[in-house]
């Protein structure tokens, strides 16, 4: 018997994908609203870009995939249904892409701003 089709381990692994994935967006959405670095949001924008790759190679989010195979349903799943419009299973790859979307508009915005700062202190300094 294979411990992996115990429905124990199987809920563990599945909870563990589900905090994995919560981490990766929230933390890095904390990273990009928090800092005023422009080396991190940089880093940060570069992550949310290599996600999007991911996502558009497997037609899917990886991690949405696994947690399907685990416990049977996503946390993207979970939460859209929570949302007012209609939502089906088999949306759930725009909807992770207009998330991420709107998360790569954030650090951009934030990123310009960032750059639009600078250069004006550096013009105020000038004069």
């Amino acid at each position: 018997m294979c411990i992996l089709n115990d429905p124990t381990v199987r809920i563990c692994i599945g909870l563990g994908l589900v905090t994995m994935h919560w981490i990766m967006f929230s933390g890095t959405m904390l990273v990009i609203l928090l800092t005023n670095e422009l080396p991190v949001l940089v880093l940060a924008n570069m992550f949310i870009y290599l996600i999007l790759t991911m996502n558009i190679i497997f037609g899917d989010c990886p991690i949405s995939i696994l947690e399907d195979h685990y416990l049977g349903n996503s946390m993207v799943n979970a939460l859209s249904e929570l949302t007012p419009y209609s939502y089906k299973t088999t949306d759930r790859g725009n909807s992770t892409l207009q998330w991420i979307f709107m998360s790569i508009m954030v650090s951009t915005t934030k990123i310009i701003l960032l750059l639009i700062k600078y250069t004006f202190q550096e013009f105020l300094e000038s004069k």
